[in-house]
């Protein structure tokens, strides 16, 4: 083969065909581990870290008619209270309906924090640093104080007379005192924003940093804080006393913040965004917008949550890989109920690190968890909304994640363990359950085998995707584990799109090397690409023919079926000429005889020539010397001489270009001294064969 043409034949990828064929080999879906489960959707349903799906609660939605609610505080009679972050909207909400108590949309749209001392609701703001006061049985409101050098209220905590508030964007506590309305500093933090402040049971604060992610103990006897944790991320977004020991939500962020939560961005009157207030255009405050008032769904980070013991032990009970917390509540029974961003869920976390997904809300962000003398509640992001626990679900159901099988399938027996369920199935081919599905069929004739395990067939017709979903029984004690799908996936075509013949191209002349030169190799190197959609077991088959020949000839790879994708054949047998390589792809080995499925693609025609090429009529006649190479199929390629063991000098052909299987040269010998010489002559043709010949000559008088 030439050196220089290395022949490539290329397929452009097509389409994979499909075909009542299948791969032999069974697959399973398995579905078994609380992360797996979770990425399903309940209904009605727990998710629990010990990989179980239980019945739950029901939950009744009350719509807020506003964007998102980023605050909420719960009365003991069931009351919720929310503030808005696009509106600037304070309403009471229950079960039955809503109410606006406060609307300070002229001020600003951000509602930061809330905090409810018998009937007074504390209201503090964003972007203006401000606290209100309303009387939630007289719906009347007043302004407390303007926190002088605050810009942002993130948190509230009445403590007897002295409202605690926690700010940014200079990260200070301060003590309101509410018999005055005077406001004072009681600690400077150093950090950029205080976005988390509860009540200790001896009466100390925790406070909770944004930026920096750190855990403070303040004593506010002493006016001084004490760091109980420094935790790696962007925020401790939620405390709490749990038992002796303090939960902290905490959150990492891709995109800095300066500390800040994301906030949403508020809408006109006709949905276009209203800007962020610039200093000096909201009334009384000369003070900028909140940092990075942008949609929450925008930010991505992830969050974890964390237990701290008194001694400054810390320990990770929950972790989020996709989301973020966003606040967290503790129930009678000394639970942590956590609310997540990104995901719409709130997770039920215990000390023992027991995870439950409790609530699985349409909205994408939980905003404010609440959860007192016996009562859960909840209030959203992206959609504002408040969901109420209402008591046990009366329908439970738990649909899972849509399976891709990546090609049309067979669905076999679907296997699950359990007890008061059912089982049913439905598949597609398009990406999204929708138009085209086929209708929720129950697992067909599901009985139990082992222990709880029951096995029954999957209904649903053949395609790429299925969902399961699972029924509670009404009657208690439902609960479903491990699941496991048997599908057969159709058989793919395997393709070869590349076919390399031939070696790269050598660099240099191969007549000038110094010394003896080496005979080229007859091993001619053979590489191809093959893409395997469903990477079943491939072997191949080499075929060759002379060009012009009607038969193919099998070439031999060896005893065992070649399943590498390159191979060197060795040439010398064959006569110099055109020759045309078949190679074939081929899964037999993974699939029965009659459903294997194979490829083949056929080269354009490529030389194999081991001749060396002949040197003829080589005469000197000093000072010069004439002669031709001449080669049978490849073009003659370089011409050099070399005098008395002296260097080699390259040679052009008489004619000026090396263009055929034919070239005479003519060369004018450099100044020798008299008596006899040698010259020696090299000729190399395009695949690196080299032909030599030398002549003994006299220079002047014998």
């Amino acid at each position: 083969m030439t050196r220089a043409a290395i022949f490539t034949f290329a397929v452009a990828a097509l389409a994979v065909s499909v075909r009542d064929a299948a791969a032999v080999s069974t697959r399973v879906w398995n579905v078994a581990t609380y992360k797996e489960f979770d990425e399903g959707t309940a209904d009605g349903t727990r998710v629990t870290s010990l990989g179980e799906v239980t019945p739950g609660v029901a939950t009744k939605k009350v719509a807020l008619d506003t964007e998102a609610a980023w605050t909420a505080v719960m009365a003991p009679d069931g009351t919720v209270y929310t503030g808005g972050v696009t509106d600037g909207a304070v309403m009471a909400v229950t079960p039955g309906g809503k109410k606006k108590l406060l609307d300070l949309s002229k001020d600003t749209p951000w509602i930061g924090a809330l905090a409810l001392d018998g009937t007074t609701l504390y209201v503090g703001t964003l972007s203006t640093g401000t606290i209100y006061a309303v009387d939630t049985r007289a719906g009347t409101s007043r302004k407390v104080v303007t926190l002088e050098g605050a810009l942002h209220v993130w948190s509230l905590v009445v403590d007897g007379k002295t409202l605690w508030a926690g700010t940014g964007s200079d990260g200070k506590l301060y003590a309101v005192d509410l018999g005055s309305g005077r406001a004072k500093v009681a600690w400077d933090s150093g950090e950029k924003h205080l976005l988390a402040v509860a009540r200790a049971a001896d009466g100390a604060l925790w406070i909770g940093t944004g930026d920096n992610a750190i855990l403070f103990r303040f004593d506010p006897k002493t006016g001084k804080a004490r760091a109980i944790a420094d935790f790696a991320g962007s925020e401790v977004r939620a405390v709490a006393e749990v038992r002796g020991r303090i939960v902290a939500a905490t959150n990492e962020f891709e995109q800095k913040t300066g500390g800040a939560p994301a906030l949403p961005t508020p809408k006109g009157p006709k949905g276009t965004p209203v800007k962020p207030p610039e200093a000096g255009s909201v009334p009384g405050a000369d003070k900028p917008a909140p940092e990075e008032a942008t949609r929450p769904e925008a930010r991505k980070g992830k969050g974890a949550l964390f237990a701290v013991d008194a001694d400054g032990r810390i320990e990770q009970l929950h972790a989020l890989a996709d989301g973020y917390f966003t606040s967290l509540a503790v129930t009678d029974a000394g639970e942590v109920m956590v609310g997540s961003g990104a995901l719409g869920r709130v997770y039920q976390v215990r000390l023992d690190r027991t995870v439950m997904t409790a609530f699985d809300a349409p909205e994408r962000q939980v905003n404010a968890v609440m959860a007192a003398r016996g009562q859960i509640a909840f209030a959203t992001g992206d959609a504002g909304a408040v969901y109420f626990v209402t008591g046990p679900a009366e329908e439970a159901r738990y649909t899972s994640k849509t399976f891709d099988a990546a090609f049309p399938s067979r669905w076999g027996n679907l296997r699950f363990r359990g007890a008061g369920v059912t089982l049913e199935t439905r598949s597609g081919n398009t990406a999204k359950p929708g138009k085209g599905w086929s209708g929720w069929e129950r697992v067909d004739g599901a009985a139990k085998t082992a222990g709880d395990a029951q096995v029954g067939r999957i209904a649903s017709p053949p395609g790429r995707y299925l969902e399961f979903r699972a029924v509670f029984d009404k009657a208690p004690g439902g609960i479903l584990r491990e699941v496991n799908v048997y599908y057969l996936p159709q058989n793919q075509r395997p393709h070869l799109v590349d076919v390399t013949i031939g070696e790269e191209a050598r660099k240099g002349p191969v007549t000038l090397a110094p010394g003896t030169t080496k005979p080229r190799s007859p091993i001619l190197k053979l590489k191809w690409k093959v893409e395997n959609p469903d990477e079943d077991e491939l072997v191949y088959t080499l075929d060759y023919k002379p060009e012009g020949d009607g038969e193919w000839r099998e070439l031999f790879t060896g005893v065992e079926p070649l399943t590498a994708t390159s191979f060197d054949w060795n040439t010398e047998a064959l006569p110099d000429g055109y020759y045309r390589l078949r190679v074939t792809a081929s899964d037999r080995r993974a699939n029965p005889r009659d459903l294997a499925l194979d490829d083949s693609r056929v080269s354009p025609p490529f030389l194999v020539d081991n001749l060396k090429p002949q040197i003829q009529a080589l005469e000197v006649k000093y000072p010069t010397v004439t002669g031709r190479a001449v080669d049978s199929f490849s073009r003659v390629d370089e011409i050099a001489y070399q005098v008395d063991s002296g260097e080699w000098v390259a040679v052009f052909p008489t004619d000026g270009i090396f263009d055929s299987t034919s070239e005479s040269f003519a060369v004018k010998l450099p100044e020798l001294k008299p008596g006899p010489h040698t010259l020696a002559v090299r000729v190399a043709d395009e695949a690196d064969n080299i032909g030599a010949a030398a002549v003994t000559f006299r220079v002047g008088p014998k």
